[in-house]
Formats: structure tokens, sequence, C-alpha cells
């Protein structure tokens, strides 16, 4: 049999405010922050991928009356740590996006 393999990992699940409150960020400046807030943790080694939750036509998943912004996954060695990590995302720290922390354990097997 082969090995298994598990890595910790937890995912970031944003849904969009339905009220926002006021930021003084423009919506690109925004995006701005929130791409290099990606990079960032590519650089770091703890992305292990991240986008927008959209259909194939580029509509916005919608999870009831929520709609979905989108995922981020990440290495982390703790729920506190990925909490952390969490409230550095642009578009949650300005109160825009609520995130929602998911441990994961992935699972896989090497050949």
């Amino acid at each position: 049999m082969n090995e298994r393999r598990v890595e910790q990992l937890y995912m970031f699940v944003s849904t969009l405010d339905q009220n926002p409150p006021a930021t003084a960020l423009g919506e690109d400046e925004l995006a701005d922050q929130h791409m290099a807030y990606i990079q960032r943790l590519k650089d770091q080694g703890l992305l292990v991928g991240a986008g927008s939750l959209r259909d194939s036509d580029g509509k916005r998943y919608m999870d009831g009356d929520e709609v979905a912004g989108g995922i981020i996954i990440v290495r982390g060695d703790s729920l506190a740590g990925a909490e952390a990590l969490a409230r550095e995302e642009p578009y949650c720290r300005e109160g825009q996006r609520r995130i929602k922390i998911m441990p994961w354990r992935r699972t896989w097997f090497e050949d």
C-alpha cells in the first residue's frame, strides 16, 4: 500500500457583507492590496491556493442570501495563526467581507 501523507491546512471562505461599512480605500486600491496579500502568502510559502467562488459564467456563487467572495487555502500550525492571517486580508480588515475559517487536513497517497 502507498504511504499516506497528511498536511494541516486552513481554508478562509469569505462572503460579501451586504451592508459594508464605509472605507477610505477605493475598490481598485482594495483589490490591489488583496492581490499583494495573496502574493505575500505565496512568497512566505503559506499559500496553497486562492480564487473567487464563481460559476462557469463568472457569476458569484450564492449560498442562500449570502454572496460568496472566495477561498484562500493556507498552510498553518494552528487555528490561532490562521485567524491572525485572516484578519490581515484587506477585504476582511476593511469590513467588506466576513471570513469563516475551517481547518482542513489534506490527505494524499504517494505513488
